[in-house]
C-alpha cells in the first residue's frame, strides 16, 4: 500500500551535439496533467518520455540528439 506520493519536478534537455545547442522541454507541452504528476517517481516513465524527444529530434534532423532528465525532489 502506498502511504506517501514524493513531491517532485522534472525536465528535460535535448541536446545536439554538433553544435552543442540546447533546448529545455517542459513535459507539461507534451503530456497530461495526470501523466506530468506521476512521471518525476517513475523512472520507466521518464525513460519512454526521453525516448520519445529523441524520436522528436530524429524527426527535425538531429540524428545524434542526446536528451537528459533533470528531477528534483525538493
Amino acid at each position: 500500500m502506498k502511504l506517501r506520493d514524493k513531491e517532485s519536478e522534472g525536465f528535460f534537455i535535448v541536446t545536439d551535439p554538433a553544435t552543442q545547442e540546447q533546448w529545455v522541454v517542459d513535459p507539461r507541452e507534451h503530456l497530461t496533467s495526470q501523466q506530468v504528476f506521476k512521471m518525476p517517481s517513475r523512472p520507466d516513465m521518464i525513460l519512454q518520455f526521453a525516448n520519445y524527444l529523441e524520436g522528436l529530434a530524429n524527426t527535425d534532423g538531429y540524428d545524434d540528439g542526446e536528451v537528459r532528465a533533470q528531477v528534483v525532489f525538493p
